[in-house]
């Protein structure tokens, strides 16, 4: 039986862990220091996980933990919109670190991710995916993300293409 998993707010302390997930896993997006700071010092160890669309950060970084220890982390922006449920949110980053990986710790971070997109009042999120990233798109699809369409060769080191997927996060009225 896998160990309970728990979602929180990344803070600053969180930096090196974190950091560490997304310099081992290949096909994480790979920011600058500068930019880890930037994100993780959104939050304090008290913070609310959620904050109004009002005075809320539109960036935020969740970290799995299990067995106190961070498995993964997710990082999600509100893209554009101002009222409830027009806008569009992205899945900036989403890394597992390798010994966690088919434990559920990717689920719940985009299970989290999509929640918190709703608070800030978005109506659907969106994503990029190397083509060859089977594990990771299958996930995304059996959370109901639909491709949209592709970027022919996106990405580099290796060559693969970009997949974009998205997901109402919203029902809209017939």
């Amino acid at each position: 039986m896998s160990a309970e998993i728990s979602i929180r707010a990344a803070v600053v302390e969180d930096a090196a862990e974190v950091l560490e997930i997304e310099r081992n896993c290949a096909e994480a997006p790979h920011w600058s220091e500068a930019v880890w700071a930037q994100i993780l010092s959104q939050y304090t160890q008290d913070a609310p996980l959620y904050r109004t669309p009002f005075g809320g950060s539109r960036r935020m970084c969740l970290v799995a933990e299990q067995e106190d220890e961070i498995a993964g982390f997710v990082v999600i922006s509100v893209l554009s919109g101002s009222g409830v449920g027009d806008g569009v949110a992205e899945m900036e980053s989403l890394a597992v670190r390798e010994d966690a990986r088919k434990r559920g710790v990717g689920r719940s971070l985009c299970l989290q991710a999509m929640l918190w997109a709703q608070t800030m009042g978005v109506g659907s999120m969106q994503l990029e995916v190397r083509s060859a990233s089977v594990a990771a798109m299958a996930l995304y699809r059996s959370l109901g993300f639909l491709e949209q369409g592709r970027r022919s060769g996106y990405y580099t080191d290796p060559k693969d293409d970009a997949v974009m997927m998205e997901l109402a996060l919203t029902q809209k009225d017939a």
